[in-house]
């Protein structure tokens, strides 16, 4: 007896990422960096509390509505795009008309030019439960810079120690570079 195959079109598959993505409230987008446009996929104007007419349509329209606290936080992700990092991933708060503040945990591919430069993100916007977003942030708080995304000073002494006490047991040689800044205030 021959098992019947169901071949499934673009069209069914398309349908059914369309209904995943509805019964997440999840909001894909493609932000074309050249341009600037941003265009959703997903019922945007729903989860950012605004009418159709007013879904940022760019990402510079979309960056306005980062709370302004976390706007250092998430441009520097944004900048080590440029260093060739494939993947974008950050949480930050949104400031939405009806809603308020709410936390939002993005996360992207990037596409790359022929020069190397980022040209487009394609990600998802997952907006989040405001108790579990708080009890996220303040683990990463516990063990990162909020300015730079790096690690913080305490985190980085455990870091240090590790790698002092994996380079006596293995007995290999390793290397911590310190860089200072002149008036890095001003830059800031």
């Amino acid at each position: 007896m021959q098992e019947a195959t169901h071949t499934v079109s673009d069209r069914e598959k398309l349908a059914r990422l369309r209904s995943a993505l509805a019964a997440t409230g999840d909001v894909v987008y493609q932000w074309d960096l050249i341009t600037d446009s941003v265009t959703w996929s997903g019922d945007a104007s729903n989860s950012l509390g605004v009418t159709a007419a007013g879904v940022p349509s760019t990402g510079s329209e979309l960056g306005a509505l980062v709370i302004p606290e976390d706007v250092a936080a998430r441009s520097n992700y944004l900048t080590r795009l440029h260093s060739g990092e494939k993947q974008f991933e950050c949480e930050y708060r949104l400031n939405l008309p009806q809603q308020g503040e709410c936390w939002v945990h993005d996360r992207a591919s990037t596409e790359f030019g022929a020069d190397g430069k980022p040209v487009r993100l394609l990600g998802i916007l997952r907006f989040m439960d405001p108790d579990i977003s708080r009890a996220g942030r303040r683990g990463h708080l516990a063990n990162f810079d909020q300015l730079t995304g790096h690690f913080n000073r305490d985190r980085l002494r455990e870091a240090l120690d590790h790698a002092l006490n994996v380079t006596k047991r293995y007995k290999v040689e390793g290397a911590y570079l310190v860089v200072g800044v002149d008036k890095l205030t001003i830059i800031n």
